[in-house]
């Protein structure tokens, strides 16, 4: 089988492998997408000598596929299945596991990174983690399911924007412009900032009330416009970088609240700006397995608007310009079809 590796040094190559065997609990996958995720990129853009083992790996942790083969004491799946394939899972056992989170297991294996992960036309994965699709969505919105959507649904709804907020958003990739349609069916009204023209259109089309280029642009007097002066109820920072994050804490009204969804370089502030203003801020990273049927029917409400967020689809065979054109950074979702 073909399958994408992702080496550093911006190189991605995509060779031949053995195809993947079954084993006890787990099943193989016939692959039809996978998506290229903004921590695929960070291993992208690192120093090839820092991968390690990773470069070893298939790369990805975004994939929709149908159950080719059943393992041993699966359970629930059966050959022909369509599932999305959540990107953890743990130990199985301890409390993280039981509630539904294994990224917080202490035994945490991730695809892509501690295993061979999504970028394949066939891909192994622990039964546990394949979550069903169904008829009604299409690959491409269970490729979003699989992260991007899911990661800003989880996020959207442990802030959470009510109806009638102000919410601000930054960054509008794939998750922020996933932040904008969540808090938009949650009855908030979205400013969206990113400095990318494109992506601030397609934020506009899924949602936004409002957007801005903060290298031109003024977010604050944006946001006193539509509050009176009063500041943003909540911000989402899916942009990862600490200008922007800046800028997030300092838009929040007394009492406002903020969510942080990426993070690419460290970020530091005072602290004295949380107990005089009465802030909150935290974070979320990926979304709970419990999380997902509530996920999957918001995305049935705006399936439309999922599949906006697709700009680009490549064949499996040129995976490896797949990643090359999510690296630029300029459209929206980038995904592989490995049916082609």
């Amino acid at each position: 089988m073909k399958g994408l590796r992702i080496v550093g040094d911006r190189r991605a190559e995509l060779v031949d492998l053995p195809r993947p065997r079954t084993r006890p609990g787990w099943v193989v996958l016939r692959s039809t997408v996978s998506a290229v995720c903004g921590s695929d990129l960070h291993n992208y853009r690192q120093d090839s000598g820092r991968l390690g083992a990773r470069a070893e790996r298939v790369a990805g942790h975004e994939p929709v596929g149908v159950v080719e083969e059943v393992g041993e004491a699966v359970e629930g799946l059966a050959e022909g299945s369509r599932v999305v394939v959540y990107q953890h899972f743990g130990c199985g056992a301890c409390r993280y596991c039981r509630s539904g989170e294994p990224m917080f297991c202490h035994a945490r294996q991730t695809m892509g990174n501690h295993i061979d992960g999504a970028d394949a036309e066939y891909v192994a994965a622990p039964a546990s983690i394949c979550l069903p699709l169904p008829d009604t969505l299409s690959d491409d919105v269970g490729a979003l399911l699989a992260c991007n959507f899911g990661t800003a649904f989880s996020g959207i709804r442990k802030l959470p924007a009510n109806s009638g907020d102000v919410v601000v958003v930054f960054g509008l990739g794939p998750v922020g412009c996933s932040a904008v349609i969540v808090a938009e069916a949650d009855g908030a009204t979205v400013v969206a900032v990113d400095p990318v023209e494109s992506r601030r259109e397609m934020a506009a089309s899924v949602g936004a009330t409002l957007t801005v280029d903060p290298t031109s642009q003024d977010a604050r007097a944006a946001v006193d416009d539509l509050t009176g002066g009063l500041g943003a109820d909540a911000c989402v920072d899916c942009s990862g970088a600490p200008t922007a994050q800046d800028e997030a804490l300092a838009l929040l009204r007394p009492g406002g609240r903020m969510v942080v969804l990426a993070a690419t370089a460290p970020w530091t502030f005072d602290p004295s700006q949380l107990w005089r203003r009465g802030l909150t801020i935290f974070g979320s990273w990926v979304y709970g397995l419990a999380e997902y049927d509530a996920a999957v029917r918001l995305a049935e409400h705006r399936k439309a608007d999922l599949e906006g967020l697709v700009t680009h689809r490549f064949p499996g065979s040129q995976a490896e310009e797949a990643v090359r054109t999510a690296d630029e950074a300029i459209g929206g979702k980038v995904l592989i079809d490995w049916t082609q």
